[in-house]
C-alpha cells in the first residue's frame, strides 16, 4: 500500500513539474478554454490528493470498526472540503464561471465555496473507483476487514 501512495505522489509531482505556469502561479494564457482547462486540471490534482488523505481515515481501524456502512463517508468529506476551500478561498466553481461567461457573471462566494467542496467531494469519489478499478485499492479487502473488527469482543 504505501508504494502505491509512493508512485501516486510521484505521478502527482511529476504532472505538476511537466504543467508548469498551471501550477507556479504564472499568468494562464488569454484563451477562455486554456483557463478553463487549466482550472479543471487542478481540481484533479486537488481530487487525487483529497482521495489519498482521505483514505488514511476510511482504513482506520475505529473508522472501520464504529462508522464503516453508515453513511458517514460523504458527509465527512463534504464538511472536511468545504472547510478546506473556506480556508484556502478556493472557489473553483465560481472561477470556472467567471472564466467561461466573463466577469458580469459572478456567483455568490459561499455558494461557489459549497460547490467547489462538492465537487471535490465528488472527485475524490471517482478517484476512489478509478483506484478501485484500477485495482490499486481493494474495496473488499476493506468490507472484510471492517467485518472482522465489528466481530471482535470489546476489549
Amino acid at each position: 500500500m504505501i508504494r502505491i501512495r509512493m508512485w501516486l505522489i510521484l505521478f502527482v509531482v511529476v504532472v505538476v513539474l511537466l504543467c508548469g505556469s498551471a501550477f507556479a502561479g504564472d499568468p494562464a494564457p488569454e484563451d477562455s478554454l486554456s483557463k478553463g482547462l487549466d482550472l479543471l486540471v487542478k481540481f484533479f490534482m486537488l481530487a487525487v490528493v483529497i482521495e489519498v488523505a482521505f483514505s488514511t481515515i476510511f482504513q482506520w481501524k475505529i473508522y472501520l470498526k464504529y462508522l464503516h456502512d453508515k453513511g458517514w463517508k460523504t458527509p465527512i468529506i463534504v464538511i472536511t472540503a468545504f472547510i478546506f476551500c473556506k480556508t484556502a478561498n478556493l472557489n473553483i466553481v465560481g472561477e470556472l464561471v467567471t472564466v467561461l461567461f466573463g466577469s458580469t457573471h459572478k456567483i455568490n462566494n459561499t455558494i461557489g465555496l459549497f460547490l467547489t467542496a462538492l465537487l471535490l467531494a465528488g472527485g475524490s469519489s471517482g478517484m476512489n473507483t478509478l483506484f478501485s478499478k484500477l485495482k490499486i485499492r481493494d474495496p473488499e479487502a476493506i468490507q472484510k476487514r471492517a467485518d472482522s473488527l465489528k466481530s471482535e469482543p470489546e476489549a
